[in-house]
């Protein structure tokens, strides 16, 4: 543990206890003192070992060593732009510019039960970048939330930019993010993906309309 600096304490226990001998036999009128080199090496040894048990007790106590709670994830800006299959919400805070182009995720929340295989989820981030003068966009990748919000790896390259179907879900992303639109006005912004699936699931279920 301490390196270089470690005691030896099968030599420190020989030497001291040659030390309180010595000191017993001295009483005895044979010798009063140690001789001056092990006087040294047992001092030497005692110092060092109670600066390396100090040293110990220090670095335990400070606070760089005490365990502190991980920071809780900042709130997300989920915003509802369109729900069919899926309940679609644009990650508002998360949007980067580069002039009128956006690099951005959506998440699409599926339906209740949804599974894949056997496993069950939640939905996915759909990332996408989007020029909103050309009115087109380029798929960037998904990836997958499990149920209880584990997300997997983006998996999928970036596709050429293709145009923008017009009503479908990518257009009422493209009008909340180019354009400044805000549909459903009486759902809440969810701040968790967890939120966002207790607000989107009950509207795939009832079709909700903007």
């Amino acid at each position: 543990m301490f390196g270089a600096d470690r005691v030896d304490f099968s030599l420190l226990t020989r030497e001291t206890g040659e030390v309180a001998a010595q000191r017993t036999e001295g009483a005895a009128g044979r010798r009063t003192t140690p001789p001056p080199s092990r006087r040294v090496f047992a001092s030497r040894h005692l110092t060092r070992f109670a600066a390396l048990l100090g040293g110990g007790v220090i670095a335990l106590a400070s606070p760089a060593f005490a365990q502190t709670p991980a920071p809780a994830p900042a709130p997300l800006e989920l915003r509802l732009a369109d729900v069919g299959r899926f309940a679609v919400f644009v990650d508002m805070g998360g949007i980067a510019w580069t002039g009128r182009t956006a690099r951005l995720r959506v998440l699409q929340v599926a339906e209740e039960g949804f599974l894949a295989g056997t496993e069950a989820f939640w939905g996915g981030w759909r990332h996408a970048v989007l020029d909103c003068d050309a009115r087109t966009i380029a798929h960037a990748g998904f990836s997958s939330v499990r149920v209880g919000g584990k997300e997997g790896p983006i998996s999928g390259d970036q596709r050429p930019a293709e145009p923008i179907p017009t009503g479908g879900a990518d257009d009422a992303v493209a009008k909340v993010v180019c354009d400044g639109r805000r549909p459903y006005a009486g759902v809440a912004v969810a701040t968790s993906v967890e939120d966002a699936v207790k607000l989107g699931r009950p509207l795939i279920a009832t079709g909700a309309e903007p």
